[in-house]
C-alpha cells in the first residue's frame, strides 16, 4: 500500500509543479493566475488593505478592510475601484467576493454594482454568507 501523509502549511514548490502538470492533462485551457495586495497609506500609516487573486480569468477579492476610525470616508470605495482596475488589467471576465449576508458590507458592494450570485448557508462560523459577482464591461 502507498504511504499517504498529511501536512499543514505552505504549498511547496514540488506540489505546485505536480498540480500544474496534472491540471494540463485534464483541462488544456491556461489557468494562469496571480495575487496582489492593495494598500491605502498616509505617510507611514497603513489604514486600508485589499487582497485579491486571479485564476483563469476570475478575479477574487479576498479581503477589503479599512481601519475603524477611517471607515465611511471613501477609502473602501477607492480600494474596491483599485481592485476592479487591477482585475481589468489582468483581463478578468468575472469578479467575485464572499461577504456576510445582509450585513453592511453586502450593501456597500451592491451600491458599487455587485450582485448576489448565491447564498452559502451557515458557512463561516455557522453564519450565512453570499457570493457576490460583478461582470466587467465586455
Amino acid at each position: 500500500m502507498e504511504r499517504i501523509t498529511v501536512q499543514e502549511g505552505a504549498d511547496e514548490a514540488s506540489v505546485r509543479a505536480f498540480l500544474d502538470a496534472e491540471w494540463v492533462s485534464l483541462d488544456p485551457e491556461p489557468w494562469t493566475g496571480g495575487r496582489c495586495v492593495i494598500r491605502a497609506e498616509r505617510e507611514t500609516e497603513l489604514f486600508g488593505v485589499a487582497t485579491c487573486s486571479i485564476s483563469a480569468g476570475v478575479a477574487h477579492l479576498s479581503e477589503l478592510m479599512v481601519k475603524a476610525g477611517e471607515r465611511n470616508s471613501g477609502i473602501g470605495a477607492q480600494l474596491l475601484v483599485a481592485f476592479e482596475e487591477w482585475a481589468a488589467t489582468h483581463r478578468a471576465h468575472k469578479l467575485t467576493l464572499n461577504t456576510r449576508r445582509d450585513g453592511p458590507a453586502q450593501r456597500f458592494y451592491e451600491r458599487h454594482g455587485w450582485q448576489v450570485d448565491h447564498v452559502l448557508e451557515k458557512h463561516y462560523l455557522r453564519t450565512d454568507y453570499v457570493i457576490m459577482v460583478k461582470w466587467p464591461p465586455a
